[in-house]
């Protein structure tokens, strides 16, 4: 099993998601083909939202959880990966209550260093227990 983060903007993109509507979807282009092809049924994610279009509650903070449902499937102009038990976390987690922390892994630091810019990375599951734990505090 592998861990992941979604960077997204906007409540518009976690709200989907929520519902059951929407999974993870990006433009059918070789960039976002990299970026899911090792994605996998049964991988955890975490799902981020940018400043940028989102309300202030949750703006720059991990907001939700999932797991993956499918593999990567391609359409005509979308990728698009299912996901099943889309939940919000208890208490969202800010990035910079995040930067605090020690002993997260070099993915995570790299991440957080680029200012979270990649729309999905792959991190270790200490990174990922440690922002559900972080959640629940």
């Amino acid at each position: 099993m592998n861990y992941w983060i979604e960077v997204a903007s906007g409540d518009f993109s976690i709200e989907p998601k929520i519902s059951g509507e929407k999974g993870l979807h990006a433009p059918n282009t070789l960039r976002y083909r990299n970026m899911l092809k090792n994605i996998r049924p049964g991988d955890k994610v975490l799902h981020y939202l940018t400043y940028s279009l989102t309300s202030k509650k949750w703006q720059s903070s991990f907001v939700a959880k999932s797991s993956v449902a499918s593999k990567m499937e391609m359409g005509d102009s979308r990728l698009i990966v299912k996901l099943n038990d889309v939940k919000l976390i208890n208490n969202s987690v800010k990035l910079r209550e995040l930067k605090e922390c020690h002993g997260l892994s070099d993915n995570m630091q790299r991440a957080m260093k680029m200012s979270m810019q990649a729309y999905l990375f792959e991190i270790e599951k200490e990174d990922f227990d440690l922002i559900i734990e972080l959640s629940e505090s």
